[in-house]
């Protein structure tokens, strides 16, 4: 398969591309906190006080008060002010971005690749754009970037899954054939134009638009054709999700089956705010009338917070509530933490790790690790998932800049700090084991010789020891009496 197989229908592609935009643009809100605000006529109808509401929105939808004569005035506050957002979802992104990818993986190259990697690290801010990518493939499923020859130099490119497309290979469709690329541009007399790029298996790109005066600029060159950097293998890259759709070349967000819930968190927690607790003053019923005219509304209420009192001690008595004010919260929280519970679940995050609870007070990092193991283990997978894009990265962009192969390795690292005890303690039984030589151990703790670190301390040793025995030969009741 080839540019041309898809040349006739890249209209198409785009087409039924297009369908899964406004879901991804529905998360990418969810990220922001903007729960509230995507979903705000729902939110507002689910409300059961939406009718006391929308008494007081004018048809701009801002929100009316009254003064002491009744009259009406604009507060300048819209419904979107009153909304509570949910702030679990952009939370839960953060807190797997921090430990999958929030400290910088440990990267291991050959000697003469060293001072290399260092500048093209700096160069193109690696690591910023690690997050971003973990960022985008949690949030929406996907997360691509391309590497590319500009100037003689590689460059590394993140491209938005709104503008990729994956065509499946026709003899095996669970793999990818092609990938498209495709965006809207405008060109100097500010037209609209369709620019395309075509990635192929073998490193081409096949640049398609519709405006004569577009070109690609390679090394200073001009290109509106095929575009060769030689490497032989796709140039463009794919972050896959934690959740993977088996039918489909991409993958779910980690907040697919969530709308429903994020929803409810929002509009019970937009109930039980501060704006509507004069709906929900508490409903008396007695022999005294305690109630006052509400300014706002002229409706007659009990105010919470006043002291009440009458003349006659029993008729006070017989005051009764028709419905107890804590009642709404009884019913709401413990509803609340069922749904955060479901949602811990489905995002790969717990109440630990969110720092929403100390489980008792958690000090030491080995403590800290056990208690944040669901969450270590989804960061686990993200790890997985960016391992083989990011090693095509850098080999890459080393065969651009050099014309060489690249050995390369990556470790991820979760950024918890162990105590000096604890790492030891690991150190020790890592040897025990038999799984690593003290020579590399010192070296991983930046010892620049370990052998001869090593015979020194065997030294010490000996000389600690001879001491030991001179001690005890001469004591006392030693074994030279």
């Amino acid at each position: 398969m080839n540019y041309k197989d898809i040349q006739n229908n890249i209209k198409d592609y785009i087409s039924n591309h297009k369908s899964r935009i406004p879901t991804i643009t529905r998360y990418r809100d969810y990220s922001k906190n903007a729960v509230g605000r995507y979903h705000k006529g729902r939110i507002v109808k689910n409300l059961r006080l939406q009718n006391e509401v929308a008494r007081h929105l004018t048809d701009e939808g801002v929100l009316q008060a009254y003064d002491s004569e009744g009259n009406g005035y604009s507060t300048g506050r819209t419904i979107l002010d009153i909304l509570v957002e949910d702030t679990l979802p952009k939370s839960s992104i953060e807190t797997l971005k921090k430990y999958s990818v929030g400290e910088k993986p440990k990267i291991i190259v050959q000697e003469e690749a060293r001072q290399w990697l260092k500048d093209f690290e700096i160069r193109e801010g690696l690591h910023k754009k690690f997050k971003k990518l973990v960022h985008d493939s949690l949030v929406v499923g996907d997360s691509f970037f391309k590497v590319e020859k500009r100037e003689g130099k590689a460059k590394v490119i993140l491209l938005k899954k709104e503008n990729v497309i994956i065509v499946p290979d026709s003899w095996n469709g669970s793999e990818a054939g092609l990938y498209i690329y495709a965006e809207e541009r405008k060109n100097d007399l500010g037209e609209i134009y369709s620019y395309v790029e075509v990635f192929q298996p073998d490193g081409k790109v096949h640049v398609l638009n519709n405006e004569s005066k577009a070109f690609v600029k390679i090394d200073n060159k001009k290109i509106n054709g095929d575009v060769d950097i030689e490497l032989g293998e796709f140039n463009i890259h794919h972050v896959s999700g934690i959740y993977e759709d088996e039918t489909s070349l991409y993958s779910n967000s980690i907040y697919e089956g969530l709308t429903s819930t994020f929803v409810e968190l929002t509009t019970r927690l937009t109930s039980i705010s501060g704006v509507f607790n004069k709906y929900t003053n508490p409903k008396m019923v007695g022999a005294l009338d305690f109630s006052e005219p509400d300014t706002t509304t002229g409706e007659r209420i009990v105010k919470e917070r006043d002291y009440y009192y009458g003349e006659d001690s029993t008729l006070t008595d017989s005051l009764r509530y028709l419905a107890p004010p804590v009642d709404h919260m009884k019913v709401t929280y413990p509803h609340l933490e069922r749904m955060l519970k479901n949602a811990y679940g489905q995002l790969g995050v717990n109440e630990i790790s969110l720092g929403l609870t100390q489980d008792g007070g958690i000090a030491s990092g080995e403590a800290f690790k056990k208690a944040i193991t669901p969450t270590l283990n989804t960061c686990r997978d993200i790890a997985n998932n960016l391992y083989v894009p990011l090693i095509k990265l850098y080999q890459q962009a080393y065969k651009i800049e050099t014309g060489k192969e690249l050995d390369i390795d990556i470790e991820f690292q979760d950024g918890i700090s162990l105590s000096e005890k604890e790492a030891i303690e690991n150190e020790r039984a890592l040897i025990d084991a038999k799984l690593i030589s003290r020579t590399t151990l010192l070296k991983n703790r930046g010892v620049a010789n370990p052998e001869q670190e090593l015979k020194k301390i065997a030294e010490e040793q000996k000389i600690l020891a001879d001491m030991f025995e001179d001690a005890e030969v001469n004591i006392p009741g030693g074994i030279n009496e």
